[in-house]
C-alpha cells in the first residue's frame, strides 16, 4: 500500500514539474489563463471567438519608415500589448514579461510574385510548392510611460538577430526530416504543441502595389484570417494599395475587448510617428 501511494505521489510530481516547463511563468499566456476562468492551453476551451480591425497607411507613415515594415509592425504590437495590459490585466504584470508568438517566414531565395514563366524553367531558383519555416518571436511587455521608439529599437534588435539566425532553416529541415521518417501526423501533432505554448501568432503579407478590379468591380481592401489555431491573438496583415489592414481574432475569455487592442495598436503607432517627427525637428 506504502509503495502504491508512494508511486501516485512520484507521478503527480513529476506531471507538475512538466507542467512548469511547458508554461513558463515568465510567459503571458500562463498568466492571463490562469487569472481567467481557462486552466489550461487546451483549444477546445478557446472556441469563443472574436474579431476587430485596423488599419494604417503606410505611405503617410514615412517619418518612421526608415526601419522596415516588420520593425514597425513589431514595435507597434509590443507597444500595443503593454497598452492593453495595462488596462485590462486582472493582476499586475512585472516588467519586462516575455509575451512569445509565432510566425511562418518565407524561405525562398526570390521575394514576392513571380513569373509563370520563370517557375517553369528548369534549374530556376524559384520553384513550385511550399518553402517556409516556423519562427518564436519574443517581444517584451514595459510600462505606458516608456519612449515609444524603444519599442521600436528593441523590436529592430530581435528582428535583426533572427535574420542572422539559423532558427528558420534549421525550423525547415527538420520538419522535412521529421516528416520522411514518422509521417505527417506527428508533425502536426508538434506543430500543434508549439502552438499551444505560445501566446500569439502574426502574419505579413505583402499584397499589390495598385489597386484593381475584379469584374469592372474596384477591389477596395484585402483581408485574411484562420479561426483553428488555440492562440489567444491571431494576426495578419496584407498591404494593399499603399493601405495595410490588420484582422485581429481573439478568444474572447482572454482577450474580451478586441476593438480596445486594436485601438492601443493605433495609438502605439501614431505616438511612433510623433516621436520620430519631434526628434527630426530637434535635429
Amino acid at each position: 500500500m506504502e509503495k502504491r501511494e508512494g508511486e501516485i505521489r512520484w507521478r503527480k510530481e513529476n506531471e507538475k514539474s512538466e507542467e512548469d516547463h511547458l508554461f513558463p511563468e515568465d510567459d503571458v499566456n500562463y498568466s492571463l489563463l490562469n487569472s481567467s476562468i481557462i486552466g489550461d492551453s487546451d483549444s477546445s476551451k478557446l472556441e469563443n471567438r472574436r474579431i476587430s480591425r485596423t488599419q494604417w497607411r503606410w505611405r503617410k507613415e514615412r517619418e518612421i519608415r526608415s526601419r522596415t515594415i516588420n520593425d514597425v509592425l513589431f514595435g507597434v504590437i509590443s507597444s500595443g500589448l503593454s497598452r492593453y495590459l495595462d488596462d485590462h490585466s486582472p493582476k499586475p504584470i512585472k516588467e519586462g514579461l516575455r509575451i512569445t508568438g509565432a510566425a511562418m517566414v518565407n524561405l525562398r531565395p526570390s521575394q514576392g510574385l513571380q513569373e509563370f514563366t520563370e517557375l517553369m524553367k528548369s534549374g530556376s531558383k524559384s520553384r513550385w510548392g511550399n518553402k517556409f519555416a516556423l519562427m518564436l518571436l519574443p517581444i517584451y511587455y514595459h510600462t505606458n510611460g516608456s519612449d515609444p521608439l524603444q519599442y521600436l529599437k528593441r523590436a529592430k534588435m530581435m528582428i535583426d538577430r533572427k535574420k542572422f539566425s539559423l532558427e528558420a532553416f534549421l525550423s525547415y529541415k527538420i520538419g522535412c526530416f521529421i516528416m520522411k521518417c514518422l509521417g505527417p501526423k506527428f508533425v502536426s501533432s508538434i506543430n500543434y504543441r508549439i502552438a499551444c505554448n505560445t501566446s500569439f501568432t502574426i502574419s505579413n503579407v505583402i499584397g499589390p502595389r495598385e489597386e484593381f478590379m475584379i469584374a469592372g468591380v474596384p477591389v477596395t481592401y484585402i483581408r485574411t484570417t484562420s479561426s483553428s489555431l488555440p492562440h489567444a491573438i491571431t494576426m495578419h496583415m496584407v498591404s494593399y494599395a499603399g493601405k495595410a489592414d490588420m484582422q485581429i481574432l481573439v478568444a474572447k475569455d482572454i482577450i474580451p475587448y478586441p476593438e480596445k487592442l486594436a485601438k492601443c495598436f493605433e495609438d502605439a503607432l501614431l505616438e511612433m510617428k510623433e516621436a520620430a517627427l519631434k526628434i527630426r525637428c530637434e535635429c
